[in-house]
């Protein structure tokens, strides 16, 4: 009889929960008008028409889902239709997703700050073929009777038809707990250094200075000492830890300090080891002979360690030393990096779609900040396209543009006979059909393709001093690649022309002797890579590419 009762009491409480909750809009996406499904796409939507897709090749309920396409780190905005918000309310957002991309969500109520919009949520990185319920919390700040609620998306990838959103509901009134996570470092794990970041996710909680619209913030203790407290979700950064195991505890306290109830916290233990673990270096991680690229350490796992030469929210470039098979990419949306850290990890070697990377990274460590990166390997555009350079930090030199478009935020450049193209993961640029640019940055692999990666407009630089010497055609070289004679042209107003090598030693120097073309046999110059310096009568140079045969 009393667990009869019990029941009634907990079916009783479910009911209460349940009623407490007004569903304000649902969606299953069934009905379109072309490419605009109904109830969405408001005035905030910013990501392209056609990247919005009526996708009837998977759904989590009825014959069709939403595809949202964005390959680019910058976000695109999905809106609902206006709807009236109410200030201080929390909504809750549901959806189910699949694909490969980010996804999060927030809200714009027109509030003062902001533009009108409220704070992102994290992103939710998906990457697998099956649907998976996703819910966050928004808070509205400012009664507005046409808000609309955002689905953010990022860094889609082909290889799962980009994502795919069915099933959305909103409601208001949300009675979901807060939560608290600790995602990094990972229980009973090791990290091999005395600066340890404690990562943590909050949900269902607004965590920050005590206002309006706050929850409450962090307490955490380490080692059972004194509460300490946080109020942001940035990752916790202890340092001087001891040799031996340590314990952290993080709270959900209000803004008088006092637990929440019921009581929410999180807690990891992990011991801190000043010896740093074997190491494999990047280099053996990704030098192979196999002709399929496959590293030798493929579904290993290993330690290694490196200086990070980009980041952004997916993962990072990590490189140790300089030259061929000196990068690599790790997949790792738990660990913020900054350029110039020095990291090192233990991760599982994969090859994703012939890109070699680390993945499922564990004993993460941030061994120093703001380093000096490793010298930038200056090649041509056949070695972009090579195994050896993927995950390298690369400049190709004096290469034009041939193709503003060619694919997924990608162009093309090319020099010396052969093409290679530049994407926008970290830094969009809008180049110039046939100018010429130096461009630096990590070699990507993805969709089948070797690509550069500029990070900041200082890694796309356009080159002025090209094109012509009053009027003429820019000197050119060929056959290029070469073998025996090489050829000169198109040389009026030039007075000399220097090749050296990629250490900038001058390997031979011509005078033109006011000839507007001249030859020269290169037999006995090594196999190899070089440039070729055009010096004009008035002092001013420009640089081409070489491949000795």
């Amino acid at each position: 009889m009393k667990k009869t009762l019990l029941m009634l009491f907990v079916l009783a409480g479910i009911i209460l929960n349940v009623s407490a909750q007004t569903v304000i809009f649902t969606n299953d996406l069934e009905i379109w008008s072309g490419n605009v499904p109904s109830g969405f796409v408001g005035a905030k939507t910013n990501i392209e028409a056609d990247s919005i897709v009526h996708y009837t090749l998977a759904s989590h309920g009825g014959t069709s889902s939403v595809q949202l396409i964005n390959t680019e780190a910058t976000h695109k905005r999905f809106t609902t239709q206006p709807m009236a918000v109410v200030n201080a309310e929390i909504y809750t957002i549901s959806f189910w997703v699949r694909g490969h991309g980010n996804i999060r969500t927030n809200i714009f109520d027109g509030r003062a700050t902001g533009s009108g919009y409220g704070t992102y949520n994290p992103y939710i990185s998906i990457n697998s073929a099956n649907w998976s319920q996703q819910t966050q919390t928004v808070t509205c700040t400012n009664t507005l009777a046409t808000g609309e609620f955002i689905l953010s998306v990022q860094s889609t990838f082909a290889d799962l038809a980009h994502l795919q959103v069915d099933d959305v509901s909103i409601t208001s009134g949300s009675t979901l707990p807060p939560t608290l996570l600790i995602t990094s470092p990972v229980n009973a794990g090791t990290v091999y250094s005395s600066n340890v970041s404690i990562v943590f996710n909050v949900a269902n909680f607004i965590v920050g200075n005590p206002g309006t619209g706050i929850d409450g913030h962090v307490h955490y203790t380490v080692d059972g000492g004194a509460a300490l407290m946080q109020y942001n979700t940035n990752p916790i950064a202890l340092t001087a830890m001891s040799a031996g195991s340590h314990t952290v505890v993080l709270s959900l306290v209000d803004n008088a300090h006092l637990p929440i109830s019921p009581a929410v916290s999180s807690t990891v233990t992990f011991t801190v080891d000043l010896t740093p673990p074997p190491i494999t270096t990047v280099y053996q991680i990704e030098y192979t002979t196999d002709v399929s690229g496959n590293s030798p350490f493929m579904d290993s796992t290993v330690n290694t360690a490196g200086i990070v030469t980009a980041s952004y929210l997916s993962g990072y470039f990590l490189q140790s030393g300089t030259g061929p098979w000196s990068g690599i990419y790790v997949y790792d949306n738990l660990h913020p990096t900054a350029v110039g850290d020095s990291i090192i990890l233990t991760g599982l070697v994969k090859e994703y779609y012939n890109l070699t990377e680390l993945s499922g990274i564990t004993n993460f460590s941030v061994v120093s900040s703001g380093n000096p990166l490793p010298a930038v390997s200056v090649v041509d555009c056949h070695a972009v396209n090579t195994e050896q350079y993927e995950g390298v930090l690369v400049k190709v030199l004096n290469a034009q543009c041939v193709s503003t478009s060619a694919g997924i935020g990608m162009w093309k450049i090319e020099d010396s006979g052969d093409t290679c193209k530049v994407h926008n993961l970290l830094f969009s640029y809008t180049p110039v059909l046939n100018n010429y640019y130096n461009v630096t940055g990590p070699v990507y692999y993805s969709f089948n393709q070797p690509r550069i990666e500029p990070r900041t407009a200082a890694d796309v630089q356009l080159v002025t001093g090209i094109p012509t010497i009053n009027g003429n055609e820019a000197p050119v070289a060929f056959p290029n690649p070469v073998s025996s004679s090489l050829f000169f042209d198109n040389l009026s107003g030039i007075r000399e022309i220097q090749i050296t090598g990629l250490d900038g030693k001058l390997v031979r120097s011509i005078l033109t002797n006011g000839q507007s073309s001249v030859s020269i046999d290169v037999t006995a110059l090594a196999t190899g890579n070089y440039f070729i310096q055009y010096l004009n009568i008035d002092g001013a140079s420009n640089t081409q590419q070489l491949i000795k045969k």
